[in-house]
C-alpha cells in the first residue's frame, strides 16, 4: 500500500473573509457560554477550526480582538430604539421605547454578556463602552423628555433613568433568578414592567397636557 494512502485529507482552503467569519461565530458562541471574561483564545480557535497562529496574525491578543468586537455594541441603544424614537406623539413614545430595550435585552444574550462584562471588569475596553453607552442613554432620555414641561411637577428624567437601570439589572439576572418576583424571561414579568412604564407614560401625559397624544 502506498504511504500516501495514510495521509489525512487536507481541509479545504478558506478565504480570509471565511476565516474571520468563523472566528466571529466562535467568539459569539464562547461568550454566550462563558461570558467575555471566561472565553479563551484556545476555545475560540478550536471552535473556529483554525491554528492559533491564524488568530494571532489578525489580532495581537484577546484584548485586541475584543476591542474590535465590542464596537458592534457602540450604537446598540440607538439601533434598537430608532423606530420608537421617530414616533409622532411626544409622550406616547416613552413606553414603546423602554419596552423595546427590555425585549431586546431578553432576546440578545450577547448584549447581556457585554453589560455583565462592563460591570464586572474595569479595563480600557469596558470603560470605553460604558462612556459611549452613557452618552447614548443620556441622549435617549433627552429625546423622550424633550416635550415635557419643567412646570409639570414630574422629574421624568430621573424616573425614566431609574426604570431603564432597573431593566438593565433584571436583564443581568435573567439567567439566574428573578428580582422581587419579576422575571422578564416570562410574559408575566414583561407585563409587570410594561404596566409600570405605561403608568409613567400616562402620568406624564396627564401632568403635561400640551404634550398629550394627539396634540
Amino acid at each position: 500500500m502506498d504511504a500516501s494512502d495514510h495521509t489525512s485529507p487536507r481541509r479545504p482552503r478558506r478565504s480570509k473573509a471565511a476565516i474571520e467569519t468563523a472566528i466571529q461565530k466562535a467568539a459569539i458562541s464562547q461568550i454566550k457560554k462563558k461570558g467575555f471574561a471566561g472565553a479563551l483564545v484556545t476555545d475560540i480557535v478550536k471552535q473556529a477550526k483554525i491554528e492559533p497562529i491564524v488568530f494571532y496574525n489578525r489580532y495581537k491578543n484577546l484584548d485586541d480582538f475584543y476591542e474590535n468586537f465590542a464596537k458592534r455594541f457602540d450604537n446598540w441603544v440607538t439601533d434598537s430604539t430608532s423606530r420608537e424614537l421617530t414616533s409622532a406623539t411626544p409622550t406616547s413614545k416613552i413606553a414603546p421605547t423602554i419596552e423595546t430595550i427590555m425585549n431586546s435585552l431578553v432576546a440578545d444574550k450577547l448584549m447581556t454578556e457585554m453589560l455583565r462584562w462592563e460591570v464586572a471588569d474595569r479595563n480600557e475596553i469596558t470603560q470605553r463602552s460604558l462612556q459611549l453607552r452613557e452618552k447614548e442613554l443620556e441622549e435617549l432620555v433627552k429625546k423622550l423628555t424633550e416635550h415635557v414641561s419643567p412646570e409639570c411637577g414630574v422629574d421624568c428624567k430621573t424616573l425614566i433613568s431609574l426604570i431603564v437601570a432597573g431593566i438593565y439589572y433584571l436583564a443581568l439576572l435573567k439567567d439566574r433568578t428573578s428580582f422581587a418576583g419579576i422575571d422578564i424571561n416570562t410574559p408575566e414579568g414583561k407585563q409587570q414592567v410594561s404596566a409600570a412604564v405605561r403608568l409613567l407614560e400616562q402620568l406624564l401625559a396627564e401632568s403635561n397636557p400640551g404634550a398629550a397624544p394627539g396634540n
